[in-house]
């Protein structure tokens, strides 16, 4: 795939997202992406922004400000079901 912007051929790498929500600026660490080698530009797969957007809506938001690591958090929902997962979210991250 090529930069939309360069046109430089992508690799694989790791981003840090900006997110909002619900007032709470969140951070996420290490998450997956194709980063452009000139320019810089990283591009994020649809199906990585939807397990953002699950984390965000299934984590309890008390501070004004969280850092969450995209890679043990996907750890975390690979080995667990939906329901223990939102429990130990508000666990870990609150």
């Amino acid at each position: 795939m090529l930069c939309p912007f360069c046109r430089v051929e992508l690799v694989k790498g790791r981003a840090t997202v900006e997110r909002r929500y619900k007032g709470v600026r969140v951070t996420f660490l290490n998450v997956p992406a194709e980063v452009c080698t000139s320019c810089g530009e990283e591009l994020i797969d649809e199906y990585i922004v939807d397990k953002m957007d699950y984390i965000l809506q299934n984590i309890e938001l008390d501070k004004d400000y969280m850092i969450i690591d995209f890679i043990k958090f996907n750890d975390l929902l690979q080995s667990k079901d939906e329901i223990s997962v939102t429990k130990e979210l508000q666990v870990c991250f609150a």
